[in-house]
């Protein structure tokens, strides 16, 4: 494999009647590509390439411009506006051009720097957090993408090695070829089938560090998540575990604060699902819906995931009080700048793009209401194969699913259906809903502790409520489910010097609070995966 490094990049000035002849081909379900206009907007532009160099020359599978950059000087500064929240002034300013600037000019600009500090940025460590517009030809797709690099301020501003961490769904085929992993940043947005860039405009905001420790932390936790999410430990999901709640559920529990918008209609949600799943004839399509009707809108879509880390970034450096997180208070202290780049849409043979909707019901006012002129690309299923299933990953559940502990309760999900894993970081109070009743009025647990029961030989481990009131054991599972959430939200964190929590820990501390009260507590604890870093008990 053969790329251009930013010291030797090539300038490519192909013939109009031999462009195709030096790119990789057309995935055959991609339906728009490099054209007469993508070749306008190259020729007199210095470019990154990556591609494969073979006996009949260089063939390039990535195109990358060369002057979109950032550094090693600080950019112009332009504060957000002072009168507007922090994530309503970043909305301002990234919706300030048409269409999200998907045929405006590369920009970048300072949104806010430390005083007194330096403006070279030279070698400084970066922390960027990339929101992807809206396609304009896919109807699926009016929510963006949503992802999380790291790297440092290249001597030339070049910003193509950058790592992204691109969490997608492997269970489909995707019609661009899109890859689920880390990879470089002029291949996330520039490879000629994949990148971002080729179907929307892109905004990254950046923060621009002193030293790498927190976005050190934050690379490791999320590759530390690439292992489970590569082994099928934690499925995709569209309305729960998507790109940005993956994202931002690790920011979490690492420490930075991000704020959270809840849901956008619970009880509408929960009274509208039976006529939905009447009129669509299907209760699979109307339980998608309510599971995108009562996630959270900072979990769910990249814009607002976007303006809520920018006001934790702010929190961090105006905030009186000193955060409490690790990763907060790191950046506290570390957080020099914080920048914004504007990347528009490549032209090509596809339409352009617009921003990223903000709620839902943006997004319903761009898809038209006849369901035939939906612009929908089906693609293949690929399912993950049973050989290459571990036997420590938790079975599907192809029963009914849980009980959830309410009708906006975040268990609800199609994930459930599949057994998804612990590792679902902001998550852990979910394993109060994970216990069924059984016909003696005590607590058994479902396939996830049946699971558990069989990797300690057989012998069930469970404690059931034979004594007590009912406030006794409803505060009892309370403080479970706070020693729950504090072992899943510690179990990133061991990459920062903390140890892992194991199950016979979090089994003490449950003892220890039964025994201090006086009543026993239905709990039980069960090992989410043999993986150290992901050892969670609940």
């Amino acid at each position: 494999m053969a790329r251009a490094s930013p010291e030797t990049a090539v300038a490519w000035r192909p013939r109009p009647a031999a462009h195709h002849s030096i790119l990789v081909p057309r995935i055959p379900l991609n339906r728009s590509y490099f054209d007469a206009s993508s070749l306008a907007f190259f020729r007199d532009r210095t470019l990154r390439a990556r591609g494969t160099l073979g006996t009949s020359g260089f063939t390039a599978r990535t195109l990358w411009p060369a002057d979109f950059r950032l550094g090693p000087a600080a950019p112009p500064t332009r504060p957000v506006a002072a009168d507007l929240p922090p994530g309503d002034a970043l909305r301002v300013r990234m919706r300030e051009v048409p269409r999200g600037g998907a045929d405006a000019p590369f920009a970048a600009e300072t949104l806010w720097q430390r005083p007194g500090a330096s403006a070279d940025w030279t070698g400084l460590p970066v922390l960027a957090f990339l929101c992807n517009g809206a396609q304009g030809d896919d109807d699926e797709a009016h929510a963006g993408h949503f992802a999380i690099a790291t790297g440092r301020i290249d001597a030339h501003g070049d910003i193509g090695d950058w790592l992204v961490n691109n969490y997608y769904s492997l269970d489909i085929e995707s019609e661009k070829g899109i890859l689920a992993a880390p990879v470089p940043l002029d291949n996330y947005q520039g490879d000629l089938n994949a990148g971002q860039s080729w179907y929307r405009p892109t905004h990254v905001l950046v923060a621009v560090l002193d030293r790498t420790r927190a976005a050190d932390l934050v690379q490791s936790a999320l590759l530390r998540l690439f292992q489970q999410f590569w082994r099928h430990q934690l499925v995709y999901d569209h309305p729960r575990d998507n790109c940005t709640s993956m994202s931002v559920d690790v920011l979490r529990a690492l420490g930075l604060p991000v704020p959270a918008r809840g849901p956008t209609a619970v009880a509408g949600a929960f009274l509208h699902l039976p006529i939905d799943a009447l009129r669509r004839r299907s209760l699979a399509a109307a339980r998608t819906s309510y599971d995108y009707a009562t996630a959270d809108l900072t979990r769910l879509l990249p814009a607002v995931a976007t303006e809520d880390v920018f006001a934790a970034l702010c929190a961090c450096t105006t905030g009186a009080a000193s955060p409490e997180g690790r990763l907060a208070q790191w950046l506290r202290t570390d957080l020099r700048a914080i920048a914004l780049l504007r990347i528009p849409q490549l032209p090509s043979s596809r339409v352009f793009g617009d921003a990223a909707v903000v709620d839902l019901a943006g997004y319903r006012a761009r898809v038209p209401r006849d369901p035939a002129q939906h612009q929908i690309v089906p693609v293949p299923p690929r399912p993950f194969p049973e050989a290459l299933r571990d036997n420590d990953l938790l079975p599907r559940c192809r029963g009914p699913r849980h009980s959830p502990s309410g009708p906006g309760a975040p268990g609800r999900g199609a994930r459930r259906d599949r057994g998804d894993p612990a590792p679902r970081l902001s998550e852990a109070r979910e394993a109060s809903a994970e216990r069924r009743t059984d016909a003696r009025g005590g607590r058994r647990p479902g396939p996830v502790g049946r699971v558990a029961a069989r990797e300690r030989g057989g012998r069930q481990r469970s404690v059931a409520n034979t004594r007590g009131s009912h406030r006794g054991r409803r505060s009892a599972h309370r403080r479970a489910r706070k020693v729950g959430r504090h072992a899943t939200g510690s179990a990133l964190q061991c990459g920062a010097g903390r140890p892992t929590p194991d199950r016979a820990s979090a089994a003490r501390a449950l003892r220890r609070l039964r025994h201090r009260h006086g009543k026993p507590a239905a709990v039980r604890t069960r090992r989410a995966c043999t993986s150290p870093t992901y050892s969670n008990s609940r």
